[in-house]
């Protein structure tokens, strides 16, 4: 729950209900259904393969190594990466909305750079400095959230939650990439499936609660806003949450939202510079990327260059990309991983591949993953051109880097990291 809800919940409902109007209710219901029949894929190949690496172990089980790659990149760059300027586009809405001169171009360029710079710092200096920071502030992004819901309910107008239209199908099938971003994220818990007790019973009970949970409360957030706003939601307003909490509460309810959309995204941007760096250093270890990506710092002994390259890779897409093309491709990358998810279930059911033992198994044999899988194909076709070709291009880059550390690894043999460096960094990793 923690890795899904996040500060987009804020800001999504409005670019929603601006798609399909009142109708946005239909497309949260159809998404859930979605990630209902994905969650169930995770939780049948994650007790088959309850390695940790989550979609790459069974990617790489079920497909071999070039496709666990490009799922892995996919998800990387797609997801992480997009995922975390897209936050941070947030972080501007919620500060613009108190203090205009952010929305500035040299003042707006100049705290990007402020802020993953003394993020990217505070990851270098050790893992556990940045992980006592995460869980100071996690909670801000939930508790204005509950006291919105709770004081916003009773001002619920029914006639504002009557659908009066129905959208075509390409603005409801693309109003779905909207939802699908608000439910990212679920998947990368089982990264560390590999160290779940039982993960036969713990995995399918984990995804299926959290998923029920972060369902109901993103519905009872749109309900609410759009119960008490009405078709005024839709009017593309950059933070209706809080004009909402203004309706109902006055202009402490207002504060307390940005407040929320101000420091949830530095608290999302902590624990996400914590993990993703790891990606880059593991592809760099691997011979995929430059060996001089996998150094360590000689004193923190942290993944430093990793660290400060995707800081560097986020910044380029908070400053170029709006947060709605951002969370929007984000979403079509995120789906793409999703659906190679669900295939190699079918795979590894066909394989018998059971390494805890028995696995749960889905009732109605590959019933459940072709479903998923044929629903996900069919959604891919509301993306718009310049959306597929983002993904395109994200998935040539991936191909280009495998080839080249393929032909890196046949050509140098790569000497190990000195042995107090990579015993320091297993340290401070396991702090």
């Amino acid at each position: 729950m923690n890795l899904t809800i996040g500060t987009t919940v804020y800001v999504v409902p409005a670019l929603i209900a601006s798609e399909v109007g009142r109708a946005a209710l239909l497309s949260y219901m159809a998404c859930a259904i979605l990630m209902a029949l994905v969650v169930l894929c995770f939780a049948e190949a994650g007790s088959r393969v309850p390695g940790s690496g989550g979609g790459y172990a069974w990617a790489y089980r079920a497909f071999g190594p070039f496709v666990a790659f490009l799922l892995g990149w996919t998800l990387y760059l797609g997801g992480l990466v997009l995922g975390a300027a897209s936050v941070l586009q947030l972080f501007f809405r919620g500060a613009g909305a108190l203090l205009p001169w952010v929305d500035e171009p040299l003042p707006h360029a100049m705290l990007v750079v402020v802020i993953l710079a003394t993020v990217a710092h505070l990851n270098v200096r050790g893992v556990r400095r940045s992980a006592r920071m995460v869980e100071a502030v996690t909670l801000v992004k939930l508790t204005p959230l509950a006291v919105i819901i709770v004081t916003g309910a009773g001002g619920i107008v029914l006639s504002n939650l009557t659908i009066d239209r129905l959208p075509s199908l390409p603005q409801f099938g693309h109003s779905l990439f909207l939802v699908i971003f608000l439910f990212a994220g679920i998947e990368n818990a089982l990264l560390a499936s590999g160290e779940v007790r039982n993960p036969a019973r713990t995995i399918p009970r984990a995804v299926v609660v959290a998923l029920g949970a972060v369902t109901l409360l993103y519905l009872s957030t749109h309900v609410v806003a759009q119960g008490v706003m009405g078709d005024a939601l839709a009017n593309g307003s950059p933070t209706p949450i809080a004009d909402m909490a203004a309706i109902r509460i006055g202009g402490f309810g207002r504060a307390l939202v940005l407040f929320a959309m101000i420091v949830a995204p530095l608290s999302y941007l902590l624990g996400e510079m914590l993990a993703a760096p790891r990606i880059l250093f593991a592809m760099a270890e691997s011979g995929i990327l430059p060996k001089a990506i996998a150094a360590v710092h000689p004193t923190w002994h942290t993944p430093a260059p990793a660290i400060w390259l995707h800081a560097t890779l986020v910044g380029a897409f908070v400053l170029t990309r709006s947060f709605e093309w951002l969370a929007v491709v984000s979403s079509v990358a995120t789906l793409l991983a999703y659906l190679v998810c669900a295939l190699a279930t079918i795979r590894l059911r066909r394989m018998q591949v059971q390494d805890a033992g028995p696995p749960f198994e889905l009732p109605g044999g590959i019933a459940i993953p072709a479903a998923a899988s044929a629903t996900m194909v069919a959604l891919l076709f509301a993306a718009r051109a310049s959306e597929l070709l983002a993904i395109g291009l994200l998935l040539a880059v991936g191909t280009t880097l495998y080839a080249i550390g393929g032909i890196r690894r046949r050509r140098v043999v790569a000497a190990p990291l000195p042995r107090e460096l990579t015993s320091g960094m297993t340290d401070r990793a396991t702090e």
